[in-house]
């Protein structure tokens, strides 16, 4: 809700460093999806204290701090929704989570998109979203592509400053 005085203060703190230069509806999520993934290196052990918000996350990686996946779900999903778009956290877990090795989980997101009437999966880790024959995907076509056994047919768009950076 945009009446929401922690969203407001999100929604200002990226509007100074971000110049968002489209009005359209998935162009704008793209644009921001790819500003939150480029605001610090991944750390896969590192996470901020408790209780932590966005806005603290990127104060701290604005002085060299480094996060997870985590961080990077949270942060994008708080600038989503400071930009007025309905975004969730998802958790991406392997059966093996509670016992297996480092690296058995991942977290990424959704938006919600008014344009396609449908949830679209980005991964703000790696600044991604994933396309099938020209179609945005959402996580649960990306499950149902995989059990189709059409998995390596599906297209993961990366941001090129992200690939520039890392």
């Amino acid at each position: 809700e945009m009446g929401d005085p922690y969203l407001t203060s999100l929604k200002e703190y990226v509007s100074k460093r971000i110049t968002l230069t489209s009005r359209d509806e998935l162009s704008t999520i793209f644009s921001l999806l790819e500003w939150v993934s480029n605001q610090w290196q991944h750390d896969g052990v590192n996470s901020p204290p408790a209780r932590t918000n966005a806005l603290d996350i990127l104060t701290f990686a604005a002085q060299g701090e480094r996060f997870s996946c985590n961080s990077y779900s949270t942060v994008v999903t708080d600038v989503l929704l400071s930009y007025g778009y309905i975004a969730r956290i998802i958790s991406l877990n392997s059966k093996d989570i509670a016992y297996g090795s480092f690296g058995m989980g991942h977290v990424a997101a959704e938006v919600w998109s008014n344009t396609l009437q449908k949830w679209i999966f980005i991964d703000p880790q790696y600044s991604m979203y994933a396309m099938y024959n020209g179609e945005y995907l959402n996580y649960y076509d990306i499950y149902r592509l995989r059990a189709e056994s059409k998995y390596k047919e599906i297209e993961f768009h990366v941001a090129e400053s992200h690939l520039k950076i890392n």
